[in-house]
């Protein structure tokens, strides 16, 4: 786990600030040979929908996938492969 210091003092770009500087740190992980992945935890399912719209935004080939209560086994099981098989690299997930 790595801590990074982010200045925002903009409320409604705050998400978007942290996710690209989370996107910067594991490019450079991974331009570095670490088999890293992105864990982004959020406080409510909604969101959630809207921090996982942020990464894919910003990051398309990382796959972002996200994962909460409410979803079914089939689709947890899927994000999961995907984190597994490195399909995905980044995960959203409701901190409950």
């Amino acid at each position: 786990i790595q801590l990074a210091e982010i200045e925002e003092y903009d409320d409604s770009l705050i998400d978007e600030s942290i996710a690209g500087k989370a996107l910067a740190i594991l490019g450079e992980d991974i331009k570095s040979g670490f088999d890293h992945l992105l864990m982004a935890r959020v406080s409510s399912k909604e969101k959630a929908s809207e921090v996982l719209k942020i990464y894919e935004r910003l990051c398309p080939s990382y796959h972002p996938v996200m994962i909460h209560s409410s979803m079914g086994k089939n689709k947890v099981k899927e994000a999961f492969s995907s984190l597994h098989s490195r399909k995905s690299r980044v995960i959203v997930c409701v901190d409950m």
